[in-house]
Formats: structure tokens, sequence, C-alpha cells
């Protein structure tokens, strides 16, 4: 189980989509984890939307679920 807070500056990409935006704050105070992105977009990250982390490219790939981006 990966620390979130260590996610911070992560470039978040949907498998369909591309790239969404750099990770900029993660709010863990709600039950489900949200992000924040650079373009100012909060997107929920749970683990089932996570298809891949790609540390040394610093990237997350998901697959975000229909109508949520």
């Amino acid at each position: 189980h990966t620390d979130l807070s260590t996610l911070t500056g992560y470039t978040v990409c949907d498998i369909e989509r591309g790239a969404l935006g750099e990770i900029t704050a993660i709010d863990t105070s709600t039950l489900n984890t949200l992000v924040q992105l650079n373009s100012g977009a909060l997107l929920p990250l749970h683990e089932d939307f996570i298809v891949e982390l790609r540390e040394a490219d610093k990237q997350i790939i998901i697959r975000a679920p229909q109508g949520l981006i």
C-alpha cells in the first residue's frame, strides 16, 4: 500500500483519455480519497480505478468510470 502523500507531483493519466493533470494536493479527510490536479479538477482516487502505478515515470494510470471525467 502506497503512502498517498508521496503521489503529489505524479501525473494522472486515463487509459482512454490520456494525461489529465498533475497532482497538486491530496485530500484523505473524506471516505473517498480525492486528488486535486493542477487544472483545478478534483478526482476520486479509488483503488478500483488504478490500472498501474509507474513510479519511475511518476504516473498513475487509471480507468475512470464513464461520466467521471
